[in-house]
């Protein structure tokens, strides 16, 4: 288990674009003014979509002449929101946006535009609602992210000497990002 204070630090350090600064990303997202990236990993890019699973006829036809019938009854079609992957890329964060760069598709939500965010665990990811769209947003496929961090500071410090790994959960990855769109 990670120390509170050392978990703390370590999303600290991200969004206050320490590490980006000791340690630049190779990316080819073009920053704006007073912008940093944050984070980068591959994942997918899916959106709801409707989808019809069929139709079923109850009634009866009756044939009145070569290719006409007349049918009474009725037609019931079944639908149902599904997720559909659209593409897989990179997802950029920076302190100011959520980027995604596929071969197909690219979109990007300014974090002031995010509504609602939420863990999508059964699909290892997020999804998030955002001003002017009705439909979510779903970012899937997480990776295991990582960072070791080495503290070595003096005895009176309230931070634990020694290694200490901190894991990107989806837990950790809401908190960066609600953490950045309050700045």
């Amino acid at each position: 288990m990670l120390h509170p204070l050392v978990e703390s630090a370590f999303v600290n350090l991200l969004v206050d674009g320490s590490i980006s600064k000791m340690n630049p990303f190779n990316s080819n997202i073009i920053l704006k003014k007073n912008e940093f990236l944050v984070l980068e990993f591959p994942v997918n890019y899916c959106e709801e979509k409707v989808v019809s699973s069929g139709a079923a006829h109850r009634g009866f036809s009756v044939r009145i002449m070569k290719g006409l019938w007349f049918r009474s009854g009725r037609t019931k079609s079944e639908k149902a929101e599904a997720i559909s992957a659209i593409d897989t890329g990179k997802l950029s964060v920076t302190n100011k946006r959520l980027i995604f760069s596929g071969s197909k598709k690219s979109t990007e939500v300014r974090l002031s535009d995010i509504n609602d965010i939420r863990i999508e665990k059964e699909y290892e990811g997020i999804s998030i609602s955002k001003s002017r769209k009705l439909k979510r947003e779903f970012y899937l496929g997480f990776p295991n992210l990582h960072m070791t961090l080495e503290i070595s500071d003096d005895e009176n410090s309230e931070f634990p000497n020694g290694e200490h790994t901190w894991y990107m959960n989806l837990e950790n990855f809401i908190k960066i990002i609600k953490r950045l769109s309050a700045n």
